[in-house]
């Protein structure tokens, strides 16, 4: 019967830790819905490269993006 308290708290810590690290996985996923910065980023860099917009509104949208 000794060890029950301690294994007790050991459990909880075990399934924060793996929920963390599932959320973390899928955090970057674009599947998932994560990784909105560089999505966001990886569009107006592609407008930037097609003359659709200039150089100093993709600094604009970069500084905005790490303002969040």
């Amino acid at each position: 019967m000794m060890g029950f308290g301690w294994m007790g708290g050991g459990m909880w810590l075990f399934w924060i830790a793996l929920a963390a690290g599932l959320y973390f996985l899928f955090y970057g996923m674009p599947l998932y819905g994560g990784g909105g910065r560089s999505r966001a980023l990886r569009i107006a860099e592609e407008r930037y490269a097609q003359g659709e917009i200039t150089a100093g509104e993709l600094d604009e949208i970069k500084d905005k993006l790490w303002e969040e």
